[in-house]
């Protein structure tokens, strides 16, 4: 069974609505359906960036956090295969690595810095 997309139901409505209506109310319905459009493709945007940026917070909640030249600290995160967030003595991030996929192989995580 097809389904019909809703902008084509959309427009059929407005064309049959327009054929009866004045010049000036069918300015009216276009502006709504316009208007409407507008608000479902903001509605949108927003949800994709929501997603987002849950699925980033879902990736770090469980991240450790070490300093650059804490050795110990970096060894214990990458035995735990945890996502690894390293910062300079200010306590700005200045990197992470990505968990475990380092310490399933033996061999030190993938580092990615982040440019000043």
């Amino acid at each position: 069974m097809r389904r019909i997309a809703p902008t084509l139901v959309l427009g059929m409505i407005a064309v049959l609505s327009l054929g009866d209506a004045t010049p000036a109310e069918a300015q009216g319905i276009g502006r709504r359906l316009r208007q409407r459009a507008e608000q479902k493709a903001i509605q949108r945007v927003e949800n994709r960036a929501e997603q987002a940026m849950d699925k980033a917070l879902d990736k770090t909640e469980d991240a450790l956090v070490c300093a650059v030249t804490d050795t110990k600290c970096v060894e214990e995160a990458e035995k735990s295969g945890k996502q690894l967030v390293l910062t300079d003595e200010a306590a700005n991030v200045v990197g992470q690595r990505g968990g475990g996929s380092g310490a399933r192989h033996g061999g030190v995580g993938e580092l990615r810095l982040r440019p000043r």
